[in-house]
């Protein structure tokens, strides 16, 4: 299941393909299942996410010379907005190698949203001028919002965005997803296409779903779940 990565604002409406590369985990996947596990047990992830993502796990030196993995990630649903950083601790394993030398522990805060909140859901299909765009040549870029038309992605511009794709015999899924906190306002957009094969992704119609809301109020959580 390849994955890429990456945050802008959108370019000019066009052809643009990402350079994806595999992965055995995408999106909020990539979170570690205990944590996800400790959150959703705590009431902090509620209800039915509409978009999540996380970063690749990193290991990080620190000035003293100790090591930790860090993954950080972002959920969200109708009731709530969740920003996380997930850390274990890391020891020399011999030959600059590390491994893991304690649990997983996260941080964060959660922002509640208005009660009897629903999601925006549409559907973008691609115009007449464009039907034969798959023939030429596309341009590469990292912003996975290029994939989609600007006046989708405009709400959102400036935000943290992520994309993959899926697939298995006679199917293929691509995804994006960004979100954007400001001025105490959450947007989040959700645009996801499907066909039978993944050549056939770039002349698919996405579907979109998005958050536009207030924020109503917050509230930071540290959780240490198998300690």
């Amino acid at each position: 299941m390849p994955a890429r990565r990456s945050g802008g604002i959108p370019a000019e409406r066009g052809e643009k393909s990402l350079a994806y590369v595999s992965a055995t985990r995408v999106g909020f996947e990539q979170v570690p299942d205990e944590i996800v596990e400790e959150l959703t047990a705590e009431g902090i992830l509620l209800g039915e996410a509409v978009a999540a993502t996380a970063e690749q796990p990193v290991a990080k030196r620190r000035a003293d010379g100790s090591h930790y993995q860090q993954v950080t990630a972002w959920w969200a649903s109708t009731r709530c907005y969740v920003v996380l950083d997930a850390r274990r601790e890391l020891a020399a394993a011999g030959e600059g190698r590390l491994r893991p030398a304690g649990a997983w522990s996260a941080t964060g805060k959660v922002f509640r949203l208005p009660d009897g909140l629903a999601v925006a859901s549409s559907v973008w299909r691609r115009s007449a001028g464009t039907e034969g765009a798959g023939t030429t040549k596309r341009q590469s870029t990292d912003n996975p919002l290029d994939l989609l038309p600007p006046e989708v992605v405009k709400p959102v511009a400036g935000s943290q965005a992520d994309a993959w794709r899926e697939f298995g015999n006679g199917w293929a899924t691509e995804t994006v997803v960004a979100s954007l906190l400001s001025a105490q306002r959450i947007r989040v957009l959700r645009a996801t296409r499907k066909a039978a094969s993944r050549r056939a992704l770039d002349a698919a119609d996405w579907t979109l779903e998005t958050i536009d809301a207030p924020v109503t109020g917050h509230q930071e959580f540290s959780v240490r779940p198998w300690t």
